[in-house]
């Protein structure tokens, strides 16, 4: 049996600097999310997922950006590592 790998980073949209405080999920094909968790400054890893199609979505935006609604596919292959970087975009404040 191979391994599966997917390492998932949040980037300011900008500077591509690392982001942390943004909540992730990652849902199957079925629409069952499998795994949540909030962001740090290093990518997060998720191994040993079922081979299959999935989609990872933000749930809340990281303190002081925009909520990305952008659904991205991430296709599961066995024996190869999938890396997924995910844009924030800072909020602007109108004066």
């Amino acid at each position: 049996l191979k391994t599966t790998k997917v390492e998932i980073i949040k980037i300011d949209s900008k500077t591509q600097k690392t982001l942390s405080g943004a909540k992730l999920q990652l849902v199957d094909s079925e629409g069952k999310v499998k795994y949540t968790w909030t962001t740090k400054e290093t990518a997060h890893s998720i191994s040993h997922l079922p081979v299959g199609n999935y989609t990872l979505e933000e749930v809340e935006a990281p303190n002081g950006y925009e909520l990305n609604n952008v659904k991205q596919k991430v296709v599961i292959q066995a024996g190869k590592l999938v890396k997924v970087t995910f844009e924030n975009t800072k909020n602007i404040k109108i004066k």
